[in-house]
């Protein structure tokens, strides 16, 4: 039942994208990095591509929580429509961060794409227990950020 769920979520998510887009309006995209050096890179990569966006920048996981619950000081923070998400972060990490968002469905919709300085981030993507749309290597190029994009602004067909 949850994989048709995913199915259905990530065929509405494609769905949108593609509309956003079309209209030229900016993706909000949530960029949650606490090394400034791959904020600058990922800033850069995501001014390559050819994607509107608006980018929200948080520096740890508790604030991730409070920003998607609009909790002060985040009262009128859009919902975002791509969460990149950094796996080492002081206060609460990566992997914290899912295990909650998982539990809240309202969120469940939030495509999110994982931004690792492991060596080998294949064995996270193996990680069934995680709850995520992409994982790329820091630093992050706009060839790889638009393929990622592009996985996810393509439904898949059932």
């Amino acid at each position: 039942m949850t994989q048709v769920l995913r199915a259905d979520t990530a065929t509405e998510f494609a769905y949108s994208m593609r509309a956003k887009i079309k209209r030229r309006q900016p993706l909000h995209i949530l960029l949650v990095e606490d090394n400034a050096s791959d904020v600058m890179l990922t800033e850069y990569a995501l001014g390559e591509t050819y994607i509107p966006y608006q980018l929200h920048l948080l520096k740890n996981g508790n604030e991730v929580i409070e920003y998607l619950r609009r909790e002060p000081p985040f009262a009128a923070a859009p919902q975002p429509d791509l969460i990149l998400l950094d796996l080492n972060m002081p206060e609460k990490d990566g992997f914290e961060v899912m295990t909650e968002l998982r539990r809240e469905a309202i969120f469940a919709a939030i495509p999110i794409i994982i931004l690792s300085g492991a060596q080998d981030i294949s064995a996270v993507l193996k990680s069934e227990h995680l709850w995520l749309s992409d994982c790329l290597p820091k630093p992050c190029s706009a060839d790889l950020l638009l393929t990622a994009f592009g996985k996810l602004h393509s439904p898949k067909p059932n």
